[in-house]
């Protein structure tokens, strides 16, 4: 059921599956699983405004994990907070308090 918010406002969050099935089985690859290392109210709504985005977008929902099970996963975490992510970055560069990043692991 929609409600009156998004059905008047063009700018409330809509998503459409993609049409191109080659771009859908390459962002399934890389969208598997949704990795949080910072846990918070405010973090845990965006991990799931971002799950519930990539479920419209490709048609099938990624995992949320703690740590790193499948061949590809999304990381999330707040910069500075965890080793987990921090060694994989150039902090000095990342401007960002949040950290979104697609992985490959292999």
């Amino acid at each position: 059921m929609s409600t009156h918010k998004q059905e008047t406002d063009p700018c409330w969050l809509r998503y459409s599956l993609i049409d191109e099935a080659s771009l859908i089985e390459t962002y399934r690859t890389w969208c598997q699983e949704i990795v949080t290392y910072t846990i918070s109210e405010v973090f845990q709504t965006a991990a799931h405004e971002l799950h519930g985005g990539i479920s419209a977008l490709l048609g099938a929902a990624p995992v949320y994990s703690e740590k790193p099970t499948k061949s590809h996963a999304i990381l999330l975490s707040v910069k500075d907070q965890t080793t987990a992510l921090d060694h994989l970055l150039d902090t000095e560069r990342v401007l960002s308090s949040m950290l979104l990043l697609a992985c490959s692991f292999k």
